[in-house]
């Protein structure tokens, strides 16, 4: 028998032991089962021939710390803070970022090299080859990595930094801060038994079946084979299947299922072959520490298929999301509401979870096409005389592209077509050749429906759909053709739908807790045969754990103010004045008059209400020395020169939008990007701007109309954050803040997201956007982006982008950072350990780069949002005005991991449905913060966010980077709202190589362009490239 080494989406844990029903002794994997062994292999011999030893502790070269003569870099300055003090030569800092001290590794340090990667790739091809339980396999103590020679995408690490392990810390202990409260979360404890679960490959021959089919085949096979399978197997729907009895074959089986479909039967071939046993005592045993294995993802893969196998075949499932067209609620453009839930198994600090959260999300109504074409157009084929108008027609093409269609003239006999979109032509114009007596003719669509399908087209001037294979010329008209229902939409919805899916999905937490509690009575998981047949048993209630509120943060406005503490995560600024306010000299505002004009007194006090807000808060500004109206027609480029033609000095521009408009992204491109810049045909202007700069505010004209003074507030906070100015820091005597040692010393905050396509867009890239804080706040923060391959979520270029970051940490603050805190936004546990890898190395390199042994201490903190953990509170008196937990309310036991440092943090006051915490995951700590110094860190800099007098749900930095990585993505959308790499008819340029766009970001910032500000958030100063050519 064959040892595959198989390697799809099987973690650690997982024992390769003998395949059930083999006979055959084989000194790689097949040693014979004991009884007493359960089922799990005997270790390998050091003398099993064909398989090399496994290495010794004291050989396992990849993990020895390489020496500092051996890698070409200096050793540590041993100092300590008096290097860090030392400033960066001028001759250090080139134009690129590259150091000049850096020494070049001799030929010993790449023969060194060499040896490395050779003992690593055979340790990896031993990996693959070993079959060893886990019980007796020896893995490392914690998820640890070296550096060295590791590819991640296209980069190849190398092992030069530091000769540390890149391992995620332990737990440092919990947190004993604030204020305990009694919670519930919306985690089940989860009773597994000590089994082992033997897991199969299945291949069915038909690869495009959806999982829903594969269900059905594999429900088919089960029924008609009950001497094989002995006990209820559970299936994911593509290649994995579970069971607690082996099958009585050894290798592979093939099997035939009769499958009927809409009146057609079909004989689909499946093969089942053994790949794995899965031992779940090793997941109790890690989850009590009572052993030094990580924990065994396909033992929770498995779990979790367990768990979900009942609602797959009962729902529509989505991932690990399941969803019923019962009660759904229609919001328009062909739209509806299904509600459903999640489902997950959870590792936490005593025992395995499982999450259950409710959800909710837009399917297409199953309907005729034709309805469609209504619901999306406003064309009634009634009523409508004139045909459909090319805009309509490529307006529908968008919205149905992709759709799945069932023709309805064949009776029961529904054939399925993915549309591939609509024709230009229409059913009476499209023709499509046919063959007739050996003779090749064209014939329209609706003849052929005519004659071939005695079919009588009723509406003769709408186009066809083309669908089937692009490359063929299937054309189908609209009227025969209905929506297939249980479709998920995964475009954008437009502002209306958006609003409506928000309604709707938001509940208050009492009401979504009892939501839960059904679901779990509901699903009456006690008579789950698959539960019953794998021994696994649910608890119905969920658990009960301790929060704790933290101590709020006091906020500092201007000098001869007294500190603000914040109720409930809001504060009140009224007769304050900002910590340091912009000066202002010269500014326009700009009316674009669409619709129902604006009238002049409404302007008038308008202008005179902002000023006087902006001066009551220390706001140094007068009135406009430009103000204009802008027709419907003309474009802000326009707009933007005759303002520059008439004060060359402007600095800031307020633009009154008539609502959402596309002229908002156009503004916020020609002053921002280097493309924009390019794009005014007066030279002067667009040197002007280029080499000047000019800050833009819009603002609805709605929000003109209503001129109260919270929303002139919250203007003069954003305008005064972008003029330069500082709106508020953190009290250094709150007793929140003054235990803290890391602002004892220069540190810098780092923010990080990457922001990707929609889900239905298959080529567009990826855009990384970083944030750095340059003064000892922190409040100001200058940004950098860049592109990066589709979907790529590691970011390729940190490297390059620390180095400017810290370049300009230097020039404002005439110090070098001795810590750095790095806050990730957007990435998921499946891809920790990549990040790390990458980011990590990526960080420490630029250090390097900039001079040689400077070391500062880095922490690096993942942050999600994107999970389903609620917490609510027991008591009613710990909850806030909408029913949620309060601000400040985190929590690090039970329900977090059971080994590693992360924790859940409410920094804000819910407003509307069920309030998220933020998850943080630290996966590097070299400042070595406690449990409560991390957790109160990360609630201070929620207090930072310029833009409101509220705390936010994550910390300012990693808020900052996501706005950046958006208005990124929006420079570059093109006319129809994508930025797809195979068409591009913006007039951008296309790289070479990878037709990715080009386009720059401004690269200056507000002191480069000649004023004393320094720069903000809004204000980028970087430059998006495409990373292809510097691999």
């Amino acid at each position: 028998m064959e040892n595959r080494g198989r390697g799809r989406g099987r973690g650690r844990g997982r024992g390769r032991g003998t395949e059930p029903g083999s006979n055959k002794e084989e000194k790689v994997i097949g040693q014979p089962i004991k009884q007493e062994d359960k089922g799990v292999s005997q270790p390998i011999k050091q003398e099993d021939k064909g398989v090399s030893s496994p290495i010794k502790q004291e050989e396992k070269v990849i993990s020895k710390p390489i020496k500092q003569e051996d890698t070409g870099v200096s050793q540590s300055n041993t100092q300590g803070d008096k290097r860090l003090e030392k400033p960066i030569k001028q001759d250090e800092i080139s134009i690129n970022g590259h150091a000049n001290t850096q020494k070049v590794p001799d030929a010993k340090v790449a023969s060194l090299a060499a040896e490395l990667k050779k003992d690593l790739n055979q340790t990896v091809q031993n990996l693959e080859v070993l079959s060893v339980s886990p019980s007796k396999q020896k893995q490392p103590e914690a998820k640890t990595v070296r550096p060295s020679a590791v590819n991640v995408g296209s980069t190849s690490y190398s092992s030069e930094i530091r000769g540390k392990e890149y391992k995620i810390p332990k737990r440092p202990g919990l947190g004993t801060a604030g204020n305990v409260i009694k919670l519930k979360a919306n985690f089940f404890p989860i009773k597994v038994p000590d089994i082992t679960i033997h897991q199969y490959d299945v291949a069915i021959n038909e690869d495009k079946l959806p999982k829903n089919l594969n269900q059905r085949v594999m429900i088919d096979l089960v029924k008609s084979n009950p001497k094989l399978f002995k006990s209820l197997p559970v299936y994911d729907g593509k290649k994995n299947l579970y069971t607690k009895d082996p099958f009585d074959f050894s290798g592979k089986k093939e099997f035939e299922v009769v499958f009927i479909e809409d009146d057609r039967t079909r004989k689909i071939k499946v093969v089942l072959q053994w790949a794995a046993q899965i031992e779940l005592r090793t997941l109790h045993e890690s989850l009590k520490a009572t052993s030094k294995d990580l924990i065994p993802k396909d033992a929770i893969q498995c779990l979790d298929v367990v768990m979900r196998q009942a609602a797959s075949l009962k729902y529509v499932p989505l991932g690990s999301k399941f969803f019923s067209s019962d009660g759904s609620v229609r919001i328009g453009c062909g739209l509806e509401v299904w509600h459903g839930y999640h489902m997950s198994v959870r590792p936490s600090q005593w025992k395995m979870l499982m999450n259950i959260d409710v959800c909710a999300t837009a399917f297409y109504r199953s309907m005729d096409v034709v309805e469609y074409l209504y619901e999306i157009t406003g064309y009634n084929c009634n009523t409508e005389r004139q045909p459909l108008n090319d805009h309509k027609r490529r307006q529908f093409h968008r919205e149905i592209k992709g759709l799945k269609i069932e023709i309805t003239y064949m009776g029961k006999q529904k054939r399925k077509y993915k549309v591939n979109g609509v024709t230009e032509k229409s059913v009476t114009e499209q023709m499509f050749p046919i063959e007739e007596n050996g003779k090749k003719r064209n014939i329209s669509v609706a003849e052929y429906f005519r004659k071939e399908k005695k079919v009588e087209i009723k509406f003769p001037a709408l186009p066809c759909l083309h669908v089937g294979d692009e490359k063929k010329t299937v054309y189908i008209p609209m009227e025969v053709c209905r929506v297939v229902p249980g479709q998920r939409c995964l475009k954008r919805l437009n502002e209306n739908a958006t609003a409506e899916m928000i309604k709707i999905a938001a509940k208050r937490p009492n009401l979504r807790q009892a939501t839960i509690d059904n679901i779990m009575k509901n699903a009456n998981f006690p008579q789950d045969k698959y539960l019953n047949s794998f021994g696994i048993q649910i608890a119905n209630s969920m658990v009960e754990l301790n929060g704790r509120i933290l101590p709020t943060p006091g906020i500092k406005y201007g000098e001869k103010d007294q500190p603000l503490l914040p109720a409930n995560g809001a504060w009140n600024m009224k007769g304050r004045r900002l910590y340091k306010g912009a000066i202002i000299k010269k500014w326009g505002l700009i009316v674009y008059d669409i619709g129902k004009p604006l009238q002049n007194e409404v302007l008038i006090k308008f202008q005179t209400e902002l000023i006087k807000s902006a001066k009551e808060i220390g706001i140094q500004i007068d009135n406009p020395v430009y103000q204009a109206r802008a027709p419907a027609n003309e474009l802000p480029e326009s707009v933007i020169s005759k303002a520059f033609k008439k004060d060359k000095d402007i600095e800031l521009l307020v633009f009154i939008l008539p609502g959402k408009t596309p002229f908002y992204g156009d503004i916020k491109r020609l002053c921002e990007t280097e493309n924009g810049f390019n794009g005014f045909s007066d030279p002067g202007v667009q040197n002007l701007i280029k080499n000047k700069g000019v800050c833009t505010q819009c603002i609805q004209s709605k929000n003109v109309l209503k001129c109260n003074p919270m929303t002139l507030a919250q203007l003069c906070l954003k305008i005064n954050s972008k003029m330069g100015g500082t709106n508020n820091v953190i009290d250094s005597n709150n007793k929140i803040t003054r235990p803290l040692n890391v602002f004892k010393e220069p540190v810098i905050f780092l923010g990080a997201d990457v922001t990707h396509p929609g889900l239905g867009d298959k080529s567009s890239p990826s855009i990384a956007a970083i944030v750095g804080s340059i003064d000892e706040v922190p409040s100001r923060y200058s940004a950098c982006v860049r592109i990066q391959g589709h979907r790529v979520e590691v970011i390729e270029d940190l490297e390059n982008v620390t180095v400017e970051l810290l370049k300009q940490f230097y020039r404002h603050m005439k110090v070098k950072p001795r810590k750095i805190i790095m806050f990730r936004d957007g990435v998921s546990e499946g891809q920790f350990q990549q990040v790390l890898f990458h980011e990590m190395s990526a960080i420490q390199k630029a250090c390097i780069k900039l001079e040689k042994g400077y070391e500062p201490g880095i922490t690096f903190v993942v942050v999600q949002k994107r999970h389903k953990a609620k917490f609510f509170p027991v008591n009613k008196n710990d909850e806030d005005r909408s029913g949620n937990v309060s601000a400040g309310t985190t929590i690090d036991t039970v329900v977090c991991h059971p080994t590693e440092f992360d924790y859940y943090q409410y920094s804000h006051s819910g407003i509307q449905g069920t309030s998220r915490p933020a998850h943080y995951h630290v996966l590097w700590d070299d400042n070595n913060f406690s449990a409560d110094e991390l957790q109160a860190l990360s609630f201070m800099l929620c207090h930072l966010y310029v833009r409101c007098t509220r705390s936010v749900s994550i910390p300012a930095p990693a808020y900052y980077a996501h706005h950046v990585a958006f208005r990124s993505r929006s420079h570059l959308q093109n006319e129809e709202g994508s930025i797809s790499s195979s068409e591009s008819d913006t007039g951008q340029k296309l790289c070479r190589i990878c037709e990715r766009q080009i386009t720059k970001i401004v690269s200056k910032t507000a002191s480069e362009y000649g004023n004393k500000n320094v720069l903000c958030v809004d204000k980028h100063i970087t430059q998006i490239r495409c990373l292809c050519t510097e691999r």
